[in-house]
Parts: structure tokens; sequence; C-alpha cells
């Protein structure tokens, strides 16, 4: 590769990249764009509060993987709930099921990368800007799953495959991508079930993906 056409190299600190509130609950920092990378790999850190679940979800093209940095997330993937605490990874395939709650007390800080970097138009549709005089904290962050939605359906780059898996999710609540909260005091997110993630066109049943990977592990002392 020449000089000319080699990627540029990248450095960027810890409160360095572009805020964005994503609808679907939490705070974004975008670590490495895919014209940052031409498109090998996205990066951003992503900031909860306690609470958050995400619907059961797969990423046709690409595949997730999420280093928890600070806090606990409960992850499900292939049927299985598991911990994952600060220091530990969780890496979902391309067409594995998979979604997660935020089950730290203070919240959870994750990395989370997406290899190629082919889904970066769902997460930038599906968030704003954060202005400069924001102040606001986590928990009062915009949510709005009907932009999630659309740009799901505008963009790909995710399958929705229906509401939350987990048992821990009260009944009496409902979904909205960031807490869950109660039915009274939010409307539906609209979100709705597909029976058709694991079959073909034909109706066939798909090949399931190679497994995902966990790693609870909490680092020791350097």
């Amino acid at each position: 590769m020449s000089a000319s056409t080699a990627r540029k190299s990248l450095v960027r600190a810890a409160e360095d990249g572009e805020r964005r509130w994503f609808f679907g609950g939490g705070l974004h920092i975008w670590k490495a764009t895919a014209d940052d990378t031409d498109g090998a790999f996205i990066l951003f850190e992503d900031r909860m509060d306690h609470g958050k679940v995400t619907p059961l979800h797969l990423h046709p093209d690409s595949d997730e993987t999420m280093i928890v940095v600070e806090g606990e997330i409960l992850m499900h993937l292939d049927g299985e709930e598991h911990t994952v605490r600060a220091g530990g990874i969780a890496s979902a395939p391309r067409g594995i099921p998979h979604a997660f709650k935020v089950s730290g007390a203070d919240g959870a800080r994750l990395l989370c990368l997406h290899t190629p970097g082919c889904c970066q138009a769902f997460y930038w549709d599906a968030s704003e800007p954060v202005p400069g005089d924001d102040r606001r904290g986590i928990d009062a962050g915009p949510v709005d799953m009907s932009r999630v939605q659309a740009s799901a359906t505008k963009n790909g780059g995710i399958e929705i495959l229906g509401p939350p898996p987990f048992s821990q999710v009260a009944q009496g609540l409902i979904w909205l991508g960031a807490a869950a909260r109660p039915a009274t005091q939010v409307p539906h997110s609209g979100f709705a079930a597909s029976d058709e993630s694991d079959h073909d066109a034909g109706g066939a049943p798909v090949k399931v993906p190679s497994p995902a990977v966990v790693d609870r592990r909490v680092p020791g002392p350097a």
C-alpha cells in the first residue's frame, strides 16, 4: 500500500470524540468512525443509566464486541444470560440474536466495536448531537424509539427481533430502549417482533452462526 493511500493513524483521548444522544437511551462518544477507519470498524463509548434494556436484535453484516469499562451488564447470548463486569467482554458474531440490560447500580460504560464498520448510518440517524450547553445527566437524555425503528428500517445494520428476553424485566413495565418504566407514564415504543429472523425467503431454517464469546473476568492489578 502506498503512502498516499494508507489510512491515517488515529489517537483520541478519554473525553475526545463527537457526543450524541442515542434515542434508544444513553450517550455515545464516537472514538472511530467509518471514515476514520476506511470502513474497517467503528468504535464508540456507550454511557448508560441503570435499567437500560435493549430488544432482542441482531446485526446481519457486522460482529459486535462490547468491552465493559465500568459497571455491569446482563448479556443475553445463545439463549443464556451472562453477567459481564468491568474488564469483561461479550462478542456477538453477525447474525447472532442478542440483547443486554444495564444491571450495575451506577449504570455502565462500554466500548462498542463493530467489525466491519458498516452500520454507522443506523446509529447516526438514531441519535442527535449533544449541544455544547447540554448539562443533562445520562438518565435525562432523549428517548424516541420511533426514530430508532425508523433508522433500522431506512439504514439496515440491525434487525429488531422482539422485546427484551430478560425475566428480570417486570410485568407491567414496557420497554423504552432506556430504562423500563411503568406503562402509565410513557407511550408504547411500537416495536414489533419478527418471526422470520431464523428463516430464509423460502421459509427454510437458516444455519446458526458461530457461537458468541463471553469473558466475565475482572482483571487484577497490572
